[in-house]
This record gives structure tokens, sequence and C-alpha cells, in this order.
């Protein structure tokens, strides 16, 4: 179900990011109970707990959840310095963890 998927933006810039979660043939839907949770953080192998966790009471839109589509929305203050970072989406069902998306957000300098 991981999919990766490189991301880039732009230094100090508040940033929004659309995702659509697909498995199988078709959109996951998020109004079954799953728990949608991003990480972001210096590299693939640094502690989550050294990043920034988003939620959907934090960053995290469901905008369509039939459609599997949600909304990222990262501050400027969270996007502070120039560099590649790390980035995981996760989906909590019953306790069970799966990644769905990942991959790194490169940051260039304005």
């Amino acid at each position: 179900m991981s999919q990766q998927c490189n991301l880039s933006a732009i230094v100090n810039n508040d940033l929004l990011f659309e995702f659509t979660l697909n498995y199988g043939s078709g959109p996951v839907d998020l109004d079954d109970g799953y728990t949608v949770t991003i990480v972001l953080k210096a590299s693939q192998t640094a502690a989550d707990d050294t990043g920034t966790t988003y939620t959907t009471s934090n960053g995290i839109t469901v905008t369509y959840p039939d459609a599997g589509k949600l909304t990222w929305a990262v501050q400027a203050a969270d996007n502070a310095a120039a560099g590649t970072f790390w980035y995981r989406l996760d989906l909590t069902l019953d306790g069970d963890v799966a990644t769905a998306m990942m991959g790194t957000l490169t940051v260039a300098a304005a």
C-alpha cells in the first residue's frame, strides 16, 4: 500500500499538499475509522519524536473522505530551513498502522 511521492517547496512559505489515497482498485474510505498521521523529520532514519507530527487536529484536513482525499498544511514556522527532509503518512485502523505514503520534502532557499 505504500507509495513514494517526493515533494518540493520554498523555505519560509506556508505549504499545502493534497493527497489521494488508494488501495487496490479504489480509494481508501477515510470514513471507515482511520486515523491519519504525518511525521515530518530530518531524515528517513531519524526517530519520529525528533520531528513534527501532524494529525487531523494539527495540519491534516480530510477533504473528501469517501474519495480518500486529504490536505496537509505546513506552516511557515515549520518550514524555516532549506534542506531535504523526510515525511511519512500513516493510517491507523483498530491499532494496526500502515504507511500509505512517504518521501522527501526538498525545501529550497528563496
